[in-house]
């Protein structure tokens, strides 16, 4: 994550300096990166203005999670204790609203 967000002109790929795996989106245009548990395709539902700050607000349109982070026997629970994610949410909540308050560290896994 460090690599990622130094400042690069444009025209730099970080995710390439960084080692990072780039595959195809379902249903938007970016990339989503391969060594996550988890990707989110979102689309730009609104920006809120603060000052000079912009908070942008996604839709979930798709959810990737890899196999070995769901519970096949929870109804496809994620197993937020493999994916060690930064914070979460209840169990609660549907699988959509718990990958929307979870931030993930990138893990060198193989794709599954």
């Amino acid at each position: 994550m460090n690599t990622t967000s130094i400042d690069f002109p444009p025209e730099v790929d970080e995710s390439e300096i960084a080692g990072l795996t780039k595959l195809p989106c379902i249903k938007v245009k970016p990339p989503r990166i391969a060594q996550s548990p988890a990707n989110i395709e979102c689309r730009l539902a609104s920006t809120v203005e603060i000052g000079n700050t912009h908070i942008m607000l996604g839709e979930i349109i798709y959810v990737h999670i890899k196999k070995e982070f769901l519970d096949p026997y929870e109804n496809q629970t994620a197993h937020t204790d493999l994916i060690s994610p930064v914070g979460r949410c209840t169990r609660m909540m549907g699988m959509l609203e718990l990958l929307i308050c979870l931030i993930y560290r990138v893990y060198l896994l193989n794709d599954g």
